[in-house]
């Protein structure tokens, strides 16, 4: 009861969007089916950062009531990123694309996501492969791509191009997207992109990362 007077307290009282979507989405999982309301109430933010975190819990939680509010959102939106992530949850709440594809895809990811963080890069490509093929819309399985990729300089050219399909997918971590975008764009010496990216990711994440790639350029 304490855990669930404390989400309730989050969604209500805290100033973070970011905490009051994640509070949101374990109370609708404990059975407190209106807090999608919750959720559904940050399409209307402005930042495109947070409107995506939205979306990606909408997608996880698969209520067909989001599909009015996914609507309205692609009518007042010009952000591809947020075009294509809202459109494909229409289609997943429609039944126009398997959502036992999408969960097993999102399985892989979590699994590759373990085997990146043990260092065992061969496994985590292999994993990620399969849930592009089980959904080929996963911006988390580009990142992570993309993040294998960074790993060896002959393959950074690559990791561009992944975590370039992720942004546009709707990957909603984007501090920490354009901070990785960035940095890969200094390193090959590009330092307009890498600016642009560093300054978009720092002002996301606020991270002493970022900021420290941003006084690099």
């Amino acid at each position: 009861k304490r855990a669930k007077d404390a989400l309730f307290q989050a969604t209500v009282h805290d100033t973070s969007a970011v905490v009051a979507i994640h509070s949101a989405e374990a109370l609708y999982k404990m059975g407190y089916k209106s807090s999608l309301a919750i959720i559904l109430g940050k399409l209307k933010s402005k930042e495109e950062d947070i409107v995506l975190l939205a979306l990606e819990k909408i997608e996880i939680l698969n209520d067909k009531k989001s599909i009015a509010d996914l609507k309205k959102l692609i009518q007042v939106r010009k952000e591809k990123s947020i075009l294509n992530r809202a459109g494909k949850i229409i289609k997943i709440l429609n039944g126009e694309i398997k959502n036992k594809d999408i969960v097993s895809s999102r399985a892989k990811v979590d699994d590759a996501r373990r085997m990146l963080s043990k260092g065992n890069l061969l496994k985590a490509r292999e994993l990620v492969e399969e849930a592009i093929i089980l959904d080929s819309t996963n911006p988390h399985a580009y990142y992570i791509l993309g993040s294998i990729y960074t790993k060896k300089k002959e393959t950074q050219e690559r990791a561009t191009s992944e975590y370039r399909k992720a942004e546009s997918l709707g990957y909603p971590y984007q501090g920490d997207l354009y901070i990785d975008l960035g940095s890969l764009y200094l390193d090959k010496g590009d330092n307009l992109n890498a600016l642009e990216y560093l300054k978009k990711g720092a002002l996301i994440k606020k991270s002493a990362k970022g900021y420290y790639q941003l006084a690099a350029v």
